[in-house]
């Protein structure tokens, strides 16, 4: 009930600022290619989705992101490749939620999207009572792909 109450008064805008100053502070740093990448779960993958459409990430993973619906008006400044791991049965993003998301960002070229049927929300936290194993790893596993294609690394 705490996180939640804390959730309701974050100020979402300066957070994404917040993760948009540590791409370019990382990306500044002695032993970085130049390229960035966020993935975030819950309110951090509505902030990796936020990276994609108003900062300077190179490529955004969202990990069941909850509340990405809010700003999906944003879609068409989405400039960098995403890829969204939803949970089939998670309750923070019932169909009518795909569908708004499958509508806004599935036009859009570099936009990857997987469903897990029958998982719920938190199913890659690993050690959590939602923690999925195989959907994690499968999860994981296509992240890394995704970052090897979009990022050039070997």
């Amino acid at each position: 009930d705490q996180a939640l109450a804390m959730r309701e008064s974050l100020d979402t805008d300066a957070a994404q600022r917040d993760v948009d100053a540590c791409v370019t502070h990382l990306r500044g740093m002695a032993g970085c290619s130049g390229k960035v990448a966020t993935s975030g779960y819950c309110l951090g993958g509505l902030l990796a989705y936020l990276s994609g459409v108003r900062g300077s990430a190179d490529a955004n993973v969202s990990y069941y992101g909850v509340g990405i619906e809010g700003y999906v008006r944003e879609a068409e400044n989405l400039k960098t490749p995403l890829l969204l791991h939803i949970g089939g049965t998670d309750p923070w993003t019932p169909s009518p939620v795909r569908r708004a998301l499958d509508a806004a960002l599935g036009p859009i070229a570099g936009v990857e999207a997987h469903v897990y049927d029958g998982i719920g929300h938190a199913f890659a936290r690993e050690g959590a009572s939602a923690d999925v194993p195989a959907a994690r790893e499968l999860a994981n596993g296509r992240t890394l792909d995704f970052y090897r294609r979009t990022l050039g690394l070997a």
